[in-house]
């Protein structure tokens, strides 16, 4: 087995070691020219068309339905991206052809259908580690939930720190610092969106059922996280993907025509504190509530609606131990635990819940009387035979205007006002008729 394979392969999957094997042979088809070759232009169109033969390869897997933002496809194309950038760079070293590789590794896994597939990310050519604190960023993100949102920026930085490690043993930070920044950034937008994708998810699964009246408008549950720079608490400290999401969500309630019947703000912060003051972690969280709260009520979000509370540092999404990372790595990885949580209740006025079946024979709780105030047309007297949507307000065939008629007994006031006419029964065979 050779060495970018053996680095390739995580101890103890055996699975993936047999089926990274069973790929070796294909994997290394595209072969670049060795680097003294590289001279004429002949040699240098045929590491071109290999180059974009592996690029047609990856456009099919597209084609074919993978998404692009899969994770492995992902990572095919950016180990082919950082491949080509270092050839077109003159790079002499061994990197480009185990970028190209390692891309056409998870190409030809990926169109022989292998499961599972691998998830690690070898340091390839003459790559060191750099910055393993977002190294197990990436790790963490992919066992959270939401990954399916920042798979494509995850596999991406994976692959940026390689580069970077491969950058600084050939010539020194000054080099690497490029491909580091842009791993930062990519985690960082990972992160968010993997923030994003799960309080979507909270939100279409947090639909709260329809009030036991069939007239009861139906409440949904929605909501996002907002998170604050390091030890901070004012608006202009919010992250700017959360001031985002609270202005989507305002505009939300604005475009959809939304009642807000309650918005819950619960503020939190991270396990650091540089003050020894064993409270203050909970006043930060407070004074992280009252921002949000003044945001949403800006936006013109009613107060009255909104309730806070405040955990301190009580609530923890993620851990972080440290070990290894600087400071302000360790403070970028605790980022999830600043938030505040915003949960938003809603109905929608124009939207009922679903109605009854009209049976023959619907016994209505209370009696259905002809009302006054309906319109002239409407009945005043003892009718011979049903006429529709004219009594039995109740009814659910009343309140969702459907072509059925009204099965229960109606009570239509006689003219002198002092009495009740015995009621009128629909029977099922006069319904039947009437139809």
């Amino acid at each position: 087995m050779n060495t970018i394979l053996a680095r390739a392969i995580p101890t103890g999957l055996a699975v993936t070691a047999l089926a990274a094997a069973s790929l070796t042979a294909s994997a290394q088809d595209t072969g670049l020219a060795l680097e003294k070759a590289r001279i004429s232009d002949p040699v240098i169109q045929a590491d071109y068309d290999g180059y974009l033969a592996l690029q047609g390869r990856i456009k099919r897997l597209n084609d074919s339905g993978r998404r692009v933002a899969d994770y492995h496809l992902a990572k095919a194309q950016c180990w082919l991206d950082v491949s080509f950038h270092e050839y077109t760079r003159n790079d002499r070293g061994p990197f480009p052809q185990a970028a190209l590789t390692e891309s056409e590794k998870l190409v030809v896994a990926l169109e022989r259908g292998v499961s599972p597939l691998p998830t690690d990310t070898p340091l390839v050519g003459e790559a060191v580690m750099l910055r393993p604190d977002l190294w197990e960023r990436a790790r963490v993100l992919r066992g959270e939930g939401g990954f399916e949102c920042a798979a494509q920026k995850t596999a991406c930085a994976e692959v940026e720190l390689v580069h970077a490690g491969n950058e600084h043993a050939q010539q020194q930070w000054r080099h690497a610092k490029p491909y580091v920044q842009a791993a930062e950034e990519l985690i960082a937008q990972a992160s968010s969106e993997a923030a994003s994708c799960r309080a979507e998810a909270a939100a279409r699964a947090a639909v709260v059922p329809a009030a036991a009246s069939t007239v009861a408008a139906r409440s949904t549950w929605f909501g996002v996280e907002v998170v604050f720079a390091f030890d901070r608490h004012d608006i202009a400290d919010i992250r700017p993907a959360s001031r985002a999401q609270l202005e989507a969500l305002a505009e939300r309630l604005k475009r959809d025509g939304l009642v807000v019947e309650s918005i819950d703000l619960v503020g939190h912060a991270d396990r650091l504190n540089s003050t020894g003051n064993a409270a203050y972690n909970q006043a930060l969280s407070e004074r992280r509530v009252a921002t949000v709260r003044d945001e949403l009520v800006r936006l013109g979000v009613d107060p009255a609606r909104i309730s806070t509370s405040a955990r301190g540092d009580g609530t923890q999404v993620v851990a972080c131990d440290g070990r290894g990372l600087s400071p302000v790595a360790l403070r970028e990885c605790l980022l999830p635990n600043r938030r505040v949580d915003v949960q938003v209740r809603t109905r929608n006025p124009y939207k009922t819940a679903a109605p009854a079946p009209c049976l023959p024979i619907l016994p209505m709780p209370t009696p259905c009387l002809v009302r006054r105030s309906l319109p002239r047309a409407g009945p005043r007297q003892y009718y011979s035979r049903p006429r529709p949507h004219h009594c039995c307000q109740d009814n659910p065939c009343f309140v969702s205007l459907l072509p059925c008629w009204c099965s229960a007994q109606c009570f239509p006031r006689s003219r002198s006002r002092s009495r009740w006419k015995r009621p009128m029964t629909i029977s099922a065979s006069t319904r039947a008729r009437s139809r």
